[in-house]
């Protein structure tokens, strides 16, 4: 159903052909465990924040569908109030713009070195993604 008020489809029902919310636990190839939380059937407009928490802090990553978020750092030691600190930025693409992984590329493809974005992180993701679904019927934990 449209959920977001004062757009067209508000109101109306439709199918969607996959998974609109999704959660899943991820353990990583050196132990850590992390958790992603997906939902796109929110009455809200998007808010989509990445963060890690960790033993530490939370590194804040801001909105991965924009670009040039500051990246902040919480740091506790439990029983004061954290103060974000915001990390200096890296590298010459920070800015926010929609050409960073083609610029970043280009500097890789001069650079002779591999692109962050590379096809092998691209199917790495895939799998992840194919491993999640996979699991998703049955509610157990896939490893490939």
């Amino acid at each position: 159903m449209g959920k977001v008020p004062g757009t067209e489809d508000f109101g109306k029902e439709y199918e969607t052909p996959n998974e609109s919310v999704v959660a899943a636990i991820l353990e990583l190839e050196n132990g850590m465990v992390g958790t992603i939380h997906q939902n796109h059937e929110s009455m809200c407009h998007d808010r989509a924040d990445f963060a890690v928490y960790g033993t530490k802090g939370i590194l804040l990553l801001g909105d991965p569908n924009q670009f040039g978020n500051p990246v902040r750092l919480l740091q506790t030691d439990g029983f004061e109030e954290p103060i974000p600190q915001t990390l200096e930025e890296v590298g010459a693409y920070s800015g926010n713009s929609r050409g960073l992984g083609a610029a970043e590329m280009a500097d890789a493809v001069l650079s002779v070195r591999k692109n962050r974005a590379s096809k092998e992180q691209a199917y790495h993701v895939l799998d992840i993604l194919e491993c999640m679904e996979k699991g998703f019927p049955s509610g157990m934990f896939m490893a490939e």
